[in-house]
């Protein structure tokens, strides 16, 4: 190898794995604390937007369904609005939504229009910030790429064990439409978080040859191309359908050529049979704990038991993926198998304590396929259409979980 093919390649791998790599993980990290981890912790909300107003639990479960189906579906959007501006405006921008939907939920004079504040304001700031976060970290990581993305998901833990108590100390202390303004405040954090994002060097590179082939389309000289042979009239023919908006949007919206991979496929599925059996258990355990009989207390201890359990096994799982002692697939397949089981006897038990269990079993187990999602999906695609994937991945996901978590309501 020449010195000049090692300088431009210790050019381009200078923040990968190192550098300022840590200061994008310190961002994801922070990000995905408040938004999962919010999202987490909406069944503290749940119950007492319940008795606040009055309401039935299957309508206010569909306002945190509407809040997290948003969160998903927007994932190819998000993706697509960071390649074309950036990562840091769309999750900034993404942070401002947030807090407007939270401020807003605190004037509301009746509850059915948080389907609005609530659901789809703070659903769609989600959604711009949930998605490049949950994509960005993975152009920074190579070697130690599982355990990023490790690090990163295992933040909602940590939201998830702070924010019941958090919102449980909030609304007794200051009451639910003050609980809603202070929560505004402080989702700003997600701007804040999004001030550590820098463009991915390979992004950057894109773009600007998108720029030089957009520049170049207008300067061939028409007459000449006309007058030429067919193969000139081919690549000015490509020029104009590469260039086109419409075409470019839809191509980088939903690259649904990825679906003719058979790998990627199967993936999605398991994702989404995966998260139709881990998602809706946020407002399942404590929905079924309030039915028997325990009050918020229980409910906070349960819910921050599986945040904590997910912050060490998110960790361990990254680590575990990387290090190769066993395929990143297999790990996959175990943790569904455990959850699945649980989740099966689980209806047979009333005693607290169990629920407790199985709260940090959910934690464990299904909650570490958030660790391997992203490097699943690059095994198979690559980076090349990662965010294209992730965006396809994520969609699918919200479809799955729109019927699922609203049901988790009804009663």
């Amino acid at each position: 190898m020449t010195s000049s093919e090692e300088i431009r390649k210790r050019d381009r791998k200078q923040d990968v794995d190192g550098g300022y790599a840590w200061a994008i993980l310190a961002g994801c990290f922070l990000m995905y604390m408040i938004v999962v981890g919010g999202l987490k912790a909406y069944g503290v909300l749940y119950v007492e937007m319940i008795l606040e107003y009055e309401r039935g639990s299957g309508n206010t479960a569909w306002i945190g369904g509407i809040c997290i189906l948003l969160t998903l579906v927007g994932g190819p959007v998000a993706n697509l609005l960071s390649r074309r501006f950036s990562f840091r405006s769309v999750s900034f921008v993404g942070g401002l939504l947030v807090s407007v939907g939270f401020i807003s939920s605190a004037f509301v004079p009746n509850m059915d229009y948080m389907f609005f504040t609530l659901g789809g304001l703070v659903g769609v700031g989600y959604s711009l910030a949930f998605a490049p976060c949950s994509t960005i970290i993975s152009f920074y990581f190579e070697e130690r790429r599982a355990l990023a993305n490790g690090i990163t998901v295992s933040a909602s833990g940590i939201g998830a064990l702070i924010f019941p108590f958090a919102y449980k100390f909030l609304i007794e202390t200051y009451g639910l439409s003050r609980t809603f303004f202070i929560l505004g405040a402080f989702v700003l954090n997600i701007c804040a978080a999004a001030c550590f994002f820098r463009q991915p060097r390979e992004l950057v590179l894109e773009k600007k040859r998108m720029w030089k082939r957009t520049g170049s389309s207008k300067t061939p000289d028409h007459k000449s191309l006309l007058n030429g042979n067919s193969r000139i009239k081919r690549s000015e023919s490509e020029l104009t359908r590469e260039n086109s908006c419409c075409r470019g949007f839809f191509d980088g919206l939903f690259k649904c050529s990825l679906f003719c991979n058979p790998l990627f496929l199967m993936y999605v599925i398991a994702f989404v049979l995966c998260m139709n059996g881990y998602g809706p258990s946020v407002i399942q355990i404590p929905g079924h704990l309030q039915l028997l009989g325990y009050d918020n207390f229980h409910v906070a201890i349960a819910l921050s038991t599986m945040g904590g359990c997910e912050v060490v096994a998110r960790i361990a799982f990254g680590w575990l993926a990387d290090k190769g002692y066993l395929k990143r697939r297999h790990i996959f397949i175990f943790s569904m198998s455990v959850a699945g089981v649980f989740s099966l006897i689980a209806p047979l038990f009333k005693n607290f304590y169990f629920y407790v269990g199985y709260a940090a079993i959910m934690g464990i187990f299904p909650g570490s396929f958030w660790s391997l999602i992203s490097v699943l999906i690059i095994d198979v695609v690559g980076m090349k259409d990662f965010t294209a994937a992730f965006g396809l991945v994520s969609l699918c996901l919200a479809l799955g979980s729109a019927i699922t978590q609203p049901s988790m309501g009804n009663r």
